[in-house]
């Protein structure tokens, strides 16, 4: 999912899990990749949520330096 596109780009936290929970296969292990996600407020709680309830990977992006910053 790209978050600089209009597609996603005015989801929250919790449509981008029920987005993704939509698309997958239960029971079967998927591949996450979320560009821009920083746009997302909260966006580290639907992540969280995702890697506990699916059998996944997950891959962030993004080029802002805040991304994974605590600031």
């Amino acid at each position: 999912m790209n978050f600089e596109s209009n597609d996603f780009r005015k989801m929250n936290s919790d449509a981008v899990y029920a987005y993704v929970k939509q698309q997958v296969v239960l029971g079967k292990r998927v591949y996450l990749f979320f560009d821009e996600i920083q746009r997302i407020g909260a966006w580290e709680d639907a992540i969280n949520a995702l890697r506990v309830d699916l059998d996944c990977d997950i891959y962030v992006t993004g080029s802002n330096a805040y991304l994974l910053s605590s600031e």
